[in-house]
């Protein structure tokens, strides 16, 4: 039931190779190349992603038949710590061409098994789609950054690629502890889909260490592993949180394949099933994802339980401009409490619809706490759609 690889130079071959024998549904590749240096590689029955985490490079992907298409100017940050990433999608049997054109780059080939052949695409750093889930107060709040996702599922098999941060130094992943290793439909009538898991960890600094859980069942004692940056795990079944030491912010590289389903279900520990609806922001429901921007945006029925329960209060302020709205979010972060920005009929009616919203959403875009915001005359759907 999964394993762990220690950090080793791989020499730009595949760490999870074709039918790995633990995850056979994915395949990943960590390639470091310099200036002028090519990587080139074709994978017949698994799509692929690459992914800059760091440097730039220009792509070009060939089918069968010798057409090419060349994506330029690949990534645009200088390491994982720096920015979004840019990735280039290359469908089953295609063969990619990797050339670095800056200094260095750091190339992450992530790849899932996959029958059909699709077309190629780039994901640019303003298509990626960024959520926060969790909250400070629980040591559970992360940003995840979507490579391939919902935004891009027309385009890609059952490939989905995203990367994890844990927010703040110090905290929890994939909590509350779940699962998906079974293609099922549960007794309450929910479901489950069974996809494989492949992450690369990183540390900033980059000393930093965490741990990754397995078990298979929730009253098991699974093994617990020691990570650093460059450890590997693959994982095909049984529930697998992860922690950060405090000090150290934690970062992996997710790859996750689905066998027959291209939505991913989770079935969460029954044990700990509960922090679903005590967590602030931890229900996928309750979160909204606007493209390239991160949105800390939840429902107030999420952030109020851990109040009540902590003794302490959400303000709500009246704003009526970007300067006091902004003023507030830097008290609630020097707190580290969530907070309310209320925005009335007249501001948003002075501004703009788009405006106003987009004071909003910049200002949850680099906000380190949650916050609700209330646009009166604004539906959540409006918000949502703004640019």
């Amino acid at each position: 039931m999964g394993k762990h690889i220690p950090p080793f130079d791989n020499k730009n071959k595949a760490i999870i190779d074709i039918n790995d024998e633990v995850t056979p549904l994915c395949y990943f590749n960590q390639v470091i190349l310099e200036k002028g240096q090519i990587h080139t590689y074709t994978l017949e029955e698994y799509e692929s992603v690459i992914v800059l985490a760091g440097g730039t490079c220009c792509i070009t992907v060939t089918d069968e038949t010798g057409k090419s298409e060349t994506f330029d100017n690949i990534g645009k940050r200088a390491s994982v710590w720096e920015g979004n990433p840019e990735a280039v999608y290359v469908p089953v049997g295609y063969t990619a061409q990797v050339e670095c054109v800056s200094d260095k780059a750091d190339v992450m080939i992530a790849g899932g098994k996959f029958e059909a052949a699709l077309e190629p695409f780039a994901v640019r750093q303003e298509e990626v789609d960024i959520v926060q889930y969790g909250s400070d107060d629980t040591k559970t709040h992360r940003k995840i950054k979507h490579v391939l996702g919902q935004s891009n599922a027309e385009q890609r098999g059952r490939l989905l690629v995203s990367e994890l941060f844990t927010v703040g130094a110090g905290g929890w992943s994939g909590f509350p502890p779940h699962k998906h290793d079974e293609d099922r439909v549960k007794e309450d009538g929910s479901r489950e889909t069974l996809y494989q898991e492949v992450y690369q960890f990183r540390f900033n600094p980059d000393f930093g260490f965490g741990a990754q859980f397995l078990y298979e069942h929730e009253d098991d004692f699974g093994p617990v592993y020691h990570v650093r940056t460059g450890s590997v795990i693959a994982i095909d079944k049984g529930y697998h949180p992860s922690v950060a030491a405090p000090g150290y912010e934690m970062y992996y590289f997710t790859i996750i394949v689905g066998k027959t389903d291209k939505s991913l279900v989770q079935h969460f520990d029954p044990h700990h099933e509960y922090q679903v609806h005590t967590i602030p922001a931890s229900r996928h429901d309750c979160q909204i994802q606007i493209t390239g921007r991160e949105v800390m945006l939840v429902n107030l029925n999420d952030l109020l339980p851990d109040a009540a329960a902590s003794d302490y209060a959400v303000p709500c302020f009246n704003v009526f401009g970007y300067e006091d709205a902004r003023a507030v979010v830097e008290a609630a972060e020097a707190t580290g409490k969530p907070v309310i920005l209320a925005c009335n009929k007249d501001v948003a009616d002075f501004y703009g619809v788009e405006t106003a919203a987009a004071m909003f959403l910049g200002l949850a875009q680099k906000a380190t706490v949650l916050c609700v915001c209330t646009l009166t005359t604004l539906t959540m759907k409006t918000l949502s759609s703004a640019p």
